[in-house]
C-alpha cells in the first residue's frame, strides 16, 4: 500500500521489533524452523525456513493547534520478507565441504509513482512493486595439508534489503494549499549484494597453541546513496538510489595459547574498506537527476574522482589477552586455607584505529582526509574460587578502561559541522565536551559525545550449587 506522509522532520517506520511512539508501530510476526538428518556417512543435509511479516502503522499529526499547517502521517503497510535454504554438510576423507544455496525474497506490497520527476502530476500514475527474489550460494572448504595444519576457503554472496526509511518515507509539505515533495521513498531500490571471499590456514605450533592466518576480500554492489530529482520547473526534492559501492579486503591473524596455567592470545586485523560514500545520506557526494539535459546525471564531477577510505573503516585492531591459573594446590596454606590456589588473573587490551572524517580549511575538495582518536581499552579481571561441600563460591575484582581512555561518538562529534569545527580548532580538545552554543549557559555533554565510561571497578561474587 502507496502512503504519503503530511510531516517535516518526523522520523519514519523501521525495525524488527514493535515500536510504539507518537502512535507509530511495527509489529513484527516471524517463524523460523530447519530439519537436519544424516543422509548418509558422508552426507548431512539441513534444510530451513524464515519468514518475516510486518504490520508497519503510523498515524500522527503535528501543528494542530494551527488548522492552516496541519501536518499528518498516515498509512498503514504489509511488507514481507523470508528466506529458504539447503545445506550439505560431506564429510570424506581429508576433506569437509560444506555447500549451501539460499533463496532470498522480499515483497514491499506498495506502489510508487511512475514519473519521478513530477510524482504528484498525477498521483494516480502508480506502479505496484513486485516480489524480489535472489538466489546465493555459500560454498567451504577445508582439509589437511599436513598433521598439523588445515587449509580453508569459504565463498558467499550475501543481500541486504534496504531499511523501511529508504522505502517508505515521504515528507511531503502542504503550505496555504501549495503542495511541494520534500523528500521520497523509493520502493525500487534494490538490495545491497555482496560476494565475500577468504582464504586461510590453521597451524598447531604446539600441543595447544594454534596459529590461524586468514585473507578476505568483499566485493559490495547496489549501496545506496541519496541523490536529487529536479524537475523542468527546477523542483527538487530527495530520495534514495542504488549507486555506490565497496571495496573491502583485509587479513587476520591469531595465535592462542589454551592449555596450562599461562593463557592467552594475540589477535591482530588489517582491513581497508575503500569507495565513494559508506553513507547513504552524505549529501557531498549526492548525484543530481535533471529531467532536462536527456535526463543523465548531473553533478558527478562533484564525486570523488579516486576511491577514498569510508567512514567506517578501521585500518588496524588488535587484541592482546594474557590469562595465569592456579592449581588447586597452589601455595601456602594459612588457617586450612590456601589463599592462592584456584586462582585466575586475567588481563586484556583492545588497540582499534580510529575511523575517517573530513577537515577541508584548504577548499581543495578533500574527502575523509582526517582520523577520529584510536581507540584504547585495558580491562583486568582477578578472581578466587572457594569449595564449600557441594556449593563453588567465586570472588572477583574487574577494573575497566584501566588508562581513563575516551571513545568519541562518531557521527555527533565528526559528521556534525559545528563539533568538526569546535575539535580542529579548540587548544583543549577535550573543552567540546562543554557545550557553549548558548553562552554564557553552557552545559556538559559527555554522555551525548562519549561512547564509553570513565575508569571504574566491580566486585562481585558467583555462587554455584
Amino acid at each position: 500500500m502507496h502512503y504519503m506522509a503530511f510531516s517535516h522532520g518526523i522520523g519514519a517506520v523501521s525495525g524488527y521489533r514493535l515500536v510504539c511512539a507518537q502512535n507509530i508501530w511495527t509489529d513484527t510476526y516471524y517463524f523460523a524452523g530447519s530439519v537436519t538428518g544424516q543422509v548418509d556417512r558422508f552426507n548431512l543435509l539441513k534444510v530451513g525456513l524464515q519468514f518475516y511479516y510486518y504490520d508497519l502503522r503510523v498515524d500522527y499529526q503535528e501543528n494542530v493547534t494551527n488548522p492552516g499547517a496541519v501536518q499528518f502521517q498516515q498509512f498503514n503497510s504489509f511488507p514481507y520478507e523470508g528466506a529458504l535454504y539447503l545445506q550439505d554438510k560431506m564429510e570424506f576423507e581429508g576433506m569437509i565441504a560444506n555447500i549451501g544455496l539460499r533463496f532470498d525474497f522480499y515483497h514491499l506490497n506498495t506502489k510508487y509513482y511512475t514519473d519521478p520527476f513530477n510524482p504528484l502530476l498525477d498521483p494516480e500514475a502508480q506502479t505496484e512493486t513486485k516480489l524480489f527474489t535472489r538466489i546465493q550460494p555459500r560454498i567451504g572448504f577445508s582439509f589437511p595439508v599436513s598433521t598439523l595444519t588445515v587449509f580453508h576457503l569459504n565463498y558467499g554472496t550475501f543481500t541486504q534489503r534496504p531499511n523501511f526509511n529508504q522505502l517508505y518515507f515521504n515528507n511531503v509539505n502542504i503550505d496555504e494549499g501549495v503542495v511541494r515533495v520534500l523528500e521520497l521513498g523509493n520502493p525500487q531500490l534494490k538490495p545491497e549484494n555482496t560476494k565475500s571471499y577468504d582464504i586461510g590456514i590453521v597451524h598447531r605450533l604446539a600441543p595447544g597453541v594454534q596459529l590461524d592466518v586468514s585473507a578476505y576480500y568483499k566485493d559490495v554492489k547496489d549501496l545506496i546513496q541519496t541523490a536529487y530529482f529536479v524537475n523542468a520547473g527546477g523542483e527538487a526534492y530527495s530520495t534514495y538510489i542504488n549507486l555506490d559501492y565497496a571495496d573491502i579486503k583485509g587479513f587476520h591473524v591469531s595465535l592462542e595459547k589454551t592449555m596450562g596455567q599461562l593463557r592467552g592470545y594475540i589477535r591482530y586485523n588489517y582491513e581497508s574498506a575503500t569507495g565513494k560514500s559508506g553513507n547513504a545520506d552524505n549529501l557531498d557526494v549526492a548525484p543530481i537527476f535533471s529531467e532536462t539535459g536527456n535526463r543523465e546525471i548531473e553533478g558527478q564531477s562533484e564525486r570523488f574522482p579516486e576511491d577514498v577510505f569510508l567512514d567506517y573503516d578501521r585500518t588496524h585492531k588488535a587484541v592482546f589477552n594474557l590469562r595465569y591459573v592456579t592449581r588447586p594446590d597452589e601455595g601456602f596454606e594459612i588457617f586450612g586455607v590456601k589463599p592462592f590456589a584456584d586462582m585466575s588473573l586475567s588481563t586484556t587490551f583492545r588497540y582499534i584505529t580510529g575511523r575517517p572524517y573530513t577537515w577541508d580549511v584548504s577548499g581543495q575538495g578533500l574527502k575523509f582526509n582526517q582520523r577520529s582518536p584510536d581507540e584504547k581499552d585495558w580491562r583486568l579481571r582477578i578472581e578466587k574460587s572457594f569449595g564449600l561441600g557441594a556449593t563453588r563460591l567465586t570472588a572477583y575484582v574487574e577494573g575497566f578502561n584501566l588508562l581513563d581512555e575516551k571513545w568519541w561518538h562518531y557521527s555527533r562529534t565528526f559528521s556534525n559541522d559545528r563539533n568538526v569545527v569546535r575539535w580542529e580548532t579548540l587548544p583543549n580538545q577535550d573543552d567540546i565536551l562543554i557545550d557553549d552554543e548558548y553562552a554564557p549557559y553552557v552545559t556538559r555533554q559527555d554522555v551525548y559525545l562519549l561512547r564509553n565510561e570513565p575508569r571504574h571497578w566491580r566486585i562481585g561474587l558467583i555462587l554455584k550449587f
